[in-house]
C-alpha cells in the first residue's frame, strides 16, 4: 500500500478528497456509466458534445493560423489583418465558445471561413489521438535522444519532424536512422535503471545520501540561456545539439527535480548563490520565471518544442516517487510549466495529474504544504491551468467513460490546490478567491440530479464529492433535489397516517408571531420537509408560492423589531445581533432558526441583516478578531490598536494607557453588569504580555458565551429543518447567499430575461415606457417593484436574470392599476395612454403592495 485511502463517507466538505487508485465496482473500473444513473437527456447532450469536439480543432486552427485568405473579413479568423493573431492559450476558450454556439445553432460551420483547412494543428492530432502504435524516435547526435511514442501516439507533424531531424543528421554524416535508439532503447529505460546515465527517481529515492554527489554530476543542465546558445550554434545542422539536450532533460526526472532553483536574498539584500540557497522539505524554492523563460525559448523552434512535448509525455506516464524531497520537487516543477495552458499539452497534463494522484499520503501532504506557501498569484495560476483543462475536456468528451478518464485526476489535483488555499484561509492569509474554484462549464451543463444520486449511492467519482467546483446555484439545486426526495417520503407517509401531505400554517396578520409559534411548536421534524402552504385568515389568496414569500417577509420584519428586545442593532453597519439581556423564551429564537431552514427548503429569499459571524457559526468556522469587525467595527478597530500598540514608540505601557482588566462590562436594563473573562479576571491587569489572550477571550465572550442561550436555541431550530449532508457542501459565504440572495440588483438582466404575452412585445410602447421608468427608479423603489411583482425584494442566487418574469397586456385603460401574480412572477400591465399615466399607476401599486387588496 502507498498510503492512499478511499473516503468512505458520502459527504466531502470543503476539504480535499484523498486519492484512490481504482473505482470500487466493475462498471466504473471499465469506465462505463452505471445504468441506473443514465437519463433520457444524456443522448442529446452526447451528440452536442460530439459535434463540439469535432469542430473545436477547426475553430482553434482558424483563430491561431487563419484560413489562408489574405482578404478575409471574418472577426473570428487570424488571417483578417484587423484581428490579433492568438496563440493556443489565448484561443482555447474563444474557440470553445464559437464551437458551442455554432453547434447549438445547428450550424457547426457557422463561423468557419470558406477557405479554412480541415487539417488541424499538431495539437489536435496529438490531443485527440488514441492509437497505441509507436512511431520511430530519432536522435540528432551520437548520444541518444528519445521521443515518446509508446505511451500515446504522436501527431503526424511530430513524426515528420523527427524523421526530418534524422534526415538532416544523415546529411551531416551523423549516424543513420537505423543506428538511432527508439523509445524502447536504454535511454528510455534509464528512467527505472539506477546504473544508467540518467538517474531515475527510484534510484534516487532508494539511497539519496550515498549517491547524491554522483547523481548531481550526471544531471542534464538546461536553462533558457544555455538553450538559446545551443540553438544559435546548431542552426547549420538542424539544431542537433539543442534537440539532444532538450530531449535528455525532459526525460530525466532527476534533472528536472534539481533545476530551476530560485536565488534567495542575503541579509544585505543581495542575491545568494542558487546552489547555496537550495531547497528543503518546507520550500521547493522553484524559480518559475526561469521555467517560463526556458519554455519560451523552446517554443521558438517547432522541432525542439515537439521533442519536449513527446518526451514529457513519456516521463509523466512513468513518473513514480517515494517520499524524498528531490523526487517530489520534480512534480512541483512540472505543475508550473506554462505549456499546460496550451491544448497541445493536455494529454501530457492528464498523465501528470494521474501521477500526482498516485503520490502516497506523506508526499501529498508535503506537496500541499509547499502549495500553501505559494503567493496568491502563483497558486491562482495553477488553478487557472487546471480549470482550463477541465473546461476543454468537459466540452470535448462525449461519454461517461471518457469523462471518467479525462476529468477525475485533474479534479483531484484541483482538490489539492483547494486544500492548500484553505490552509491559507485558516491562517488568515491572503488566499485565492473561492469563486476561482468554480468551473462555469461544468456548472452550466452538469446533470445535478444524476450527480446527486451517484453521490448519495456512494459512487467513486462525482462532482458532489468535490463541492468547491460547484457554484451556489448548483448547490441550491442539490438542496431542492434533496428536499423533494424528503418531501416525497413525508408525503407518502402522510397518506398512510391520514395526516396532511403539506405543512399548513394558518396565521392572522395581527397575531403573526404567536400564531406561527403555535403552528410550529411540537411538530415532528419530518413535517418540516413537507411542502409549505400559508393561509392568512380572512383572505382569499391561494398559496402557490407568493403567499409564503409575504409570510416570511412580514414575520422576519416583526421578529427583528427592537421593541421585542430579542436583537440589538448596530446602526452604523445596519446589522442585528442576539441580545445578551433578552428576556424572551428560547422558543422565539428557535422559531427564527426554523424559519431560516424552511426558507431554504422552500426556495424563499429572506431580508436578513445578520453579520457574517452567524453564518460562520452555523458552518462551524472558527471565529477571529476580523469576524468581530462584521458585528462591531469600531470595537474591533480598538482591539486591533491594542495589539499593535508600541510601548517604546508611544512612551507608555499598555497597562497605563488602556487601564483594563480581564473583565467585560455591559448594561442590562439600566444596571451595569461586570463579568470575568477568565478566573479572577477583575484582578488581572491588561499588559503587553497578555493582550493577545485578552483579545481572544473578549471576542469569544461577545460572539459565543454571552449569547449562548439565544444562539443555541436559534441554531437548534435551524438544524431541526436544515441539518443534512447537502448543507455540508456549502461554504459560509454560499449559505449567506442561499438565505439572503444575491446582493446585486441588475434590472438590465431582468429586462433581458423578461417574456411578453397577450399582445405585448418588447417593442410595445408601454413595455418600453415601463423599463425606462424602472431604470430611472431609486434602488429602494426598484426593490418595492420587485416585491410587488415577485413577493420578495431580494434577488435570487443567480441574479435577477434567472427570474422567469412575464409581463402581460391587461386591457387598455388609464383607470386600471397594475396587478401581479407573485406566485408566478407575472405582471398584468394595462396599456396606458402615456408614460406619465404608467408611472403614476406603478407608484400607487408598489406603495400599497402588501396583502391581497390589489387583486
Amino acid at each position: 500500500m502507498d498510503g492512499n485511502t478511499e473516503c468512505k463517507e458520502p459527504v466531502n466538505t470543503n476539504d480535499s478528497m484523498e486519492m484512490t487508485d481504482d473505482p470500487p465496482t466493475e462498471e466504473i473500473q471499465a469506465g462505463v456509466e452505471p445504468k441506473r444513473h443514465r437519463t433520457e437527456s444524456t443522448q442529446p447532450k452526447t451528440n452536442i458534445k460530439a459535434q463540439i469536439a469535432q469542430v473545436f480543432p477547426k475553430y482553434l486552427n482558424q483563430l491561431t493560423a487563419g484560413c489562408g485568405d489574405q482578404g478575409c473579413k471574418s472577426s473570428h479568423c487570424a488571417s483578417n489583418p484587423a484581428n490579433p493573431k492568438l496563440d493556443h492559450k489565448a484561443a482555447t476558450v474563444p474557440a470553445l465558445k464559437l464551437s458551442a454556439k455554432a453547434v447549438k445553432d445547428k450550424n457547426p460551420s457557422k463561423f468557419l471561413c470558406p477557405h479554412v483547412t480541415t487539417t488541424t494543428s499538431s495539437s489536435s492530432s496529438s490531443s485527440s489521438s488514441s492509437s497505441s502504435s509507436s512511431s520511430s524516435s530519432s536522435s540528432a547526435s551520437s548520444s541518444s535522444i528519445t521521443t515518446s511514442s509508446s505511451s500515446s501516439s504522436s501527431s503526424a507533424n511530430s513524426s515528420s519532424i523527427v524523421v526530418e531531424a534524422a534526415a538532416e543528421a544523415q546529411e551531416s554524416k551523423g549516424p543513420s536512422t537505423a543506428e538511432l535508439p527508439t523509445a524502447s532503447s536504454t535511454a528510455l529505460t534509464s528512467l527505472s535503471t539506477p546504473s544508467t546515465l540518467s538517474s531515475s527517481s527510484t534510484a534516487m529515492v532508494s539511497s539519496p545520501e550515498v549517491k547524491q554527489k554522483e547523481e548531481e554530476e550526471k544531471l542534464v543542465v538546461l536553462t533558457a540561456e544555455s538553450l538559446r546558445q545551443l540553438i544559435n550554434d546548431s542552426r547549420h545542422d538542424g539544431f542537433r545539439a539543442a534537440i539532444h539536450q532538450v530531449g535528455q532533460f525532459f526525460l530525466d526526472h532527476n534533472s528536472i527535480s534539481h533545476s530551476f532553483v530560485a536565488a534567495k536574498q542575503d541579509e544585505g539584500g543581495g542575491e545568494r548563490d542558487r546552489k547555496e540557497a537550495g531547497f528543503d522539505d518546507s520550500n521547493p524554492n522553484i524559480d518559475s520565471e526561469a521555467l517560463a523563460e526556458l519554455q519560451q525559448v523552446v517554443e521558438e523552434e517547432d522541432k525542439i518544442a515537439t521533442i519536449m512535448r513527446d518526451n514529457l509525455r513519456t516521463l509523466c506516464g512513468r513518473m513514480q516517487v517515494g517520499t524524498h524531497t528531490f523526487a517530489l520537487r520534480g512534480f512541483a516543477v512540472l505543475l508550473e510549466l506554462p505549456a499546460f495552458l496550451d491544448p497541445e499539452y493536455h494529454e501530457v497534463y492528464k498523465l501528470l495529474c494521474k501521477a500526482v494522484c498516485k503520490l502516497n499520503q506523506q508526499s501529498t501532504d508535503r506537496l500541499v504544504g509547499w502549495l500553501s506557501g505559494y503567493s496568491v498569484a502563483r497558486l491562482e495560476g495553477l488553478v487557472a491551468v487546471a480549470q482550463q483543462y477541465l473546461t476543454v475536456r468537459w466540452y470535448t468528451t462525449q461519454t461517461w467513460r471518457e469523462r471518467l478518464e479525462d476529468l477525475q485526476a485533474a479534479v483531484k489535483l484541483l482538490s489539492l490546490y483547494q486544500r492548500a488555499n484553505k490552509s491559507k484561509e485558516d491562517r488568515s492569509l491572503d488566499a485565492v478567491p473561492y469563486e476561482a474554484f468554480y468551473n462555469d462549464a461544468i456548472n452550466a451543463e452538469i446533470d445535478i440530479k444524476q450527480d446527486y444520486t451517484m453521490w448519495a449511492e456512494g459512487a467513486y467519482f462525482c462532482f458532489c464529492r468535490f463541492p468547491f467546483i460547484l457554484d451556489p446555484a448548483a448547490k441550491a439545486n442539490i438542496l431542492k433535489i434533496d428536499a423533494r426526495r424528503q418531501t416525497q417520503q413525508a408525503f407518502f407517509t402522510s397518506l398512510f397516517s391520514h395526516s396532511s401531505p403539506y405543512l399548513v400554517l394558518r396565521v392572522r396578520r395581527d397575531n403573526l408571531i404567536q400564531d406561527a409559534l403555535t403552528n410550529l411548536q411540537n411538530r415532528d421534524s419530518r413535517d418540516f420537509k413537507k411542502p409549505l402552504k400559508v393561509k392568512f385568515e380572512g383572505e382569499e389568496g391561494v398559496d402557490e408560492g407568493g403567499v409564503q414569500k409575504e409570510f416570511f417577509q412580514l414575520l422576519i420584519h416583526e421578529l427583528f423589531d427592537t421593541k421585542y428586545g430579542m436583537f440589538v442593532q448596530n446602526d452604523e453597519q445596519n446589522m442585528f445581533w442576539f441580545s445578551k439581556t433578552s428576556l424572551e423564551s428560547t422558543m422565539e429564537f428557535e422559531l427564527i432558526g426554523i424559519l431560516l431552514g424552511l426558507a431554504i427548503y422552500n426556495g424563499v429569499i429572506l431580508d436578513l441583516h445578520f453579520p457574517s459571524v452567524v453564518y460562520k457559526k452555523l458552518m462551524g468556522v472558527k471565529l477571529r478578531l476580523e469576524d468581530f469587525a462584521s458585528l462591531d467595527k469600531g470595537t474591533a478597530d480598538g482591539l486591533q490598536k491594542l495589539l499593535q500598540f508600541d510601548e517604546a514608540k508611544e512612551g507608555s505601557t499598555v497597562e497605563n494607557t488602556f487601564c483594563q482588566t480581564f473583565s467585560y462590562t455591559y448594561d442590562s436594563w439600566g444596571q451595569s453588569i461586570e463579568v470575568d473573562l477568565k478566573e479572577e479576571g477583575k484582578s488581572i491587569a491588561l499588559t503587553a504580555e497578555n493582550r493577545e489572550e485578552y483579545v481572544e477571550l473578549y471576542v469569544d465572550f461577545v460572539l459565543n458565551k454571552a449569547v449562548q442561550r439565544q444562539y443555541g436555541a436559534f441554531a437548534q431550530g435551524f438544524r431541526v429543518v436544515a441539518e443534512g449532508d447537502p448543507l455540508k457542501l456549502f461554504r459560509w459565504e454560499e449559505l449567506e447567499l442561499l438565505i439572503c440572495g444575491n446582493p446585486e440588483f441588475d434590472f438590465e438582466a431582468l429586462q433581458e430575461s423578461a417574456r411578453y404575452e397577450d399582445g405585448f412585445t418588447e417593442d410595445s410602447q408601454t413595455v418600453k415606457d415601463f423599463w425606462d421608468i424602472v431604470h430611472g427608479m431609486s434602488l429602494a423603489d426598484q426593490k418595492k417593484l420587485l416585491f410587488f411583482c415577485t413577493g420578495s425584494d431580494r434577488a435570487p442566487i443567480k441574479g435577477l436574470g434567472s427570474i422567469r418574469f412575464v409581463i402581460s397586456k391587461n386591457g387598455s385603460s388609464d383607470d386600471k392599476l397594475p396587478i401581479s401574480h407573485t406566485c408566478f412572477n407575472h405582471l398584468l400591465l394595462p396599456e396606458y395612454s402615456s408614460k406619465q399615466k404608467l408611472a403614476d399607476a406603478l407608484r400607487i401599486a408598489i406603495d400599497n403592495s402588501q396583502g391581497f387588496g390589489m387583486i
